[in-house]
């Protein structure tokens, strides 16, 4: 599973936009090296942050949670399925609610980096 550029892009000007860009870590080995130390600590502290991973796997936990392991299976074309693409994809197919207004998952982002800095805040007080 993989966000496509659209999405990916729009996590990040969220990011930007809250204010959080320099906490990202300026290469993937650092942001790799981020998380492991997260993990190995066992809980993400003011030194391991990275509030594009919060949001990006905030996202990825909520799309599970909906529609299950799915997710993480290909697309036909061997392509690795966006989570917001592939829900958007999902409910045209099955919403038959006349008075849905859910057109896409584009809006994830900014509730997920909002979650992000409310993390981030809190890590800061403690």
């Amino acid at each position: 599973m993989k966000s496509c550029d659209r999405h990916w892009k729009m996590i990040r000007d969220a990011v930007d936009a809250a204010g959080m860009t320099a906490l990202i870590p300026e290469t993937g080995e650092a942001a790799a090296k981020a998380l492991q130390a997260a993990m190995t600590e066992g809980t993400t502290s003011v030194d391991n942050f990275d509030p594009l991973m919060f949001a990006y796997m905030a996202i990825v936990a909520h799309a599970v949670e909906l529609v299950g392991p799915v997710l993480f299976m290909d697309n036909d074309d061997g392509s690795e399925k966006c989570p917001q693409c592939y829900l958007t994809m999902l409910h045209a197919r099955v919403c038959n609610d006349p008075e849905c207004t859910t057109k896409d998952f584009d809006d994830w982002a900014t509730h997920a980096v909002a979650d992000a800095k409310a993390a981030w805040e809190g890590l800061r007080n403690v």
